[in-house]
């Protein structure tokens, strides 16, 4: 079990890793949600919320100290600002992950051409998304 958790934490630091420009619509949805894993599991291991802030030009990243949120910029939690061809709208401005795993649920709509993928958080903290297909 420890042996996955380990493979799991690799396989997001390398897809968090990748460059962002040149993606295809499908490897940038991917893409951020490995990033969306890779705060979960930052508030699970760290025993802390953490905050993913969305926007219209990008998403940041935040955490609960005491009884505010402070700016959580190390890496690999750099700020990212979204492809200037790629159009992201999302249900709510921001998901938080507690520290049990649990999140504020989240739908984001990734579009670009006739492309269109969705990457949805649930209560639970999973992060899915859904099969390539045109709008």
């Amino acid at each position: 079990m420890v042996a996955l958790v380990i493979m799991g934490l690799l396989a997001s630091a390398v897809v968090v890793a990748l460059p962002r420009e040149g993606l295809t619509l499908p490897q940038q949805a991917e893409r951020f949600g490995a990033v969306l894993l890779r705060a979960r599991d930052e508030a699970v291991f760290a025993n802390h919320q953490v905050r993913v802030v969305l926007a219209a030009d990008g998403y940041r990243f935040e955490q609960r100290e005491e009884r505010a949120w402070r700016p959580l910029d190390t890496p690999p939690f750099k700020a990212g600002a979204w492809p200037a061809e790629t159009q992201v709208t999302a249900s709510e401005n921001g998901v938080v992950f507690e520290a049990t795993g649990q999140a504020t649920p989240v739908e984001l709509a990734f579009a670009r051409g006739d492309a269109y993928r969705t990457v949805t958080v649930d209560t639970a903290g999973n992060v899915t998304l859904d099969a390539p297909r045109a709008r």
